[in-house]
């Protein structure tokens, strides 16, 4: 998108994609204060290089990575699992300079207005992007991914009214986790635009069969065995005079036999969830889809080999000074090393669990449960399970 939180604003794409809305707030997003006198972040980055201040790379902008260095969510000494010291000094001058000094306050509150703003931002373009669904956020669950995502979670969620989040393993390389995870896949699309009472149901057999055709062949040059293959039919479909689609399921059967009523009243039901409501106008279509797909390959085997060789009950590395708002200040928190922790594990906030790729913050009022896949699984403490 062009204008944050601005629906349509962005490029317009011919091409079936994943919709998201990205609002630059990150691990390396720069904190400033504006004419007004308000703490900003993003949508600036100091990037990977030279980084935050705390990298030591020559960095000097103030980032929430610095901020969180500040508030104790980050251990100086084992971040990168040990094999990268941050410079705390570093971004104490960085948020010194660039918030704290503007606004005459400590280098401490100005770290935890930076991590209050960016959290706020997240939640803010979580929550817009619901309503722009129909969607109520405070039915979903949150997982968080990234280095910093995890940092972040429980603050997110308590601001969006969310209980309940899903903490993967392995959350700062979650997208590559995810890629390697996913099935080999092909999506074919062609436009055929025509009302449901007016199409040429042999035409559309005989291109549907194409498609199926040519998707099958590069998943079976993918090396997928031809009894693994996986195929999905859909109609992007709209009321007519609309300019946007929603996808309805359709199977061959349906095309074959030309049943208007099955597809109608697929559209119907995709239409009903995605706006909440049915429009008293003849549908139309304005594109046919396949998906061919293989399997979903194991994912993590490496993880589930090494689960016999956690606990369920570990005892903290250590504790650490942890900021948790201007209320409860910094409360000496117990220190977990996430990889010790298997199923079944229990974890009361306040807590941090760190692993080589991320920190996991958990607040006093949350709680966390490892588990059979060794996700955590943290909660409000009166939505606990």
């Amino acid at each position: 998108r062009v204008f944050r939180f601005a629906e349509g604003s962005g490029l317009p794409l011919q091409i079936p994609a994943i919709d998201m809305i990205e609002i630059g707030a990150g691990g390396g997003s720069t904190a400033r204060v504006d004419r007004l006198g308000l703490i900003q972040v993003g949508p600036d980055s100091a990037s990977s290089d030279p980084g935050p201040a705390c990298y030591g790379l020559g960095g000097t902008d103030a980032t929430v990575t610095d901020a969180d260095l500040i508030l104790g969510y980050l251990d100086p000494g084992n971040f990168l699992g040990g094999k990268m010291t941050l410079d705390k000094e570093a971004a104490k001058r960085a948020l010194q300079n660039a918030v704290a000094g503007p606004l005459g306050m400590s280098v401490e509150q100005a770290a935890w207005g930076i991590h209050e703003t960016v959290t706020a931002n997240m939640a803010q373009a979580a929550s817009v992007h619901a309503i722009e669904k129909g969607l109520n956020v405070t039915n979903f669950t949150v997982v968080p991914i990234g280095g910093a995502g995890p940092v972040h979670a429980c603050s997110l969620a308590r601001k969006m009214g969310i209980d309940r989040m899903i903490c993967p393993v392995g959350a700062g390389v979650a997208s590559a986790i995810g890629m390697l995870g996913s099935p080999i896949s092909f999506e074919l699309a062609q436009a055929n635009m025509s009302r449901l009472d007016d199409i040429d149901w042999p035409h559309i057999e005989a291109m549907v069969q194409d498609m199926i055709t040519r998707g099958q062949n590069l998943v079976l040059h993918a090396g997928v065995a031809e009894t693994d293959i996986a195929i999905t039919i859909s109609a992007m479909m709209r009321y007519v005079g609309q300019g946007y689609e929603v996808d309805a399921p359709v199977d061959l059967a349906t095309i074959r036999t030309g049943n208007i009523d099955a597809i109608a009243g697929n559209f119907s039901d995709a239409y009903l969830k995605r706006f909440g409501r049915i429009e008293k106008m003849p549908p139309e279509i304005t594109t046919w889809r396949v998906v061919v797909s293989g399997p979903r390959p194991p994912l993590l085997d490496s993880i589930r080999v090494n689960r016999q060789q956690r606990a369920s009950a570990v005892s903290p590395k250590r504790t650490r000074p942890v900021y948790f708002g201007a209320e409860a200040g910094f409360v000496d928190t117990p220190v977990f090393d996430r990889e010790n922790l298997g199923p079944g594990a229990l974890i009361d906030g306040p807590a941090v669990l760190e692993e080589v790729e991320s920190t996991l913050i958990i607040p006093p009022d949350f709680s966390g449960e490892v588990d059979d896949g060794l996700n955590v699984i943290v909660s409000r403490e009166d939505q606990a399970p």
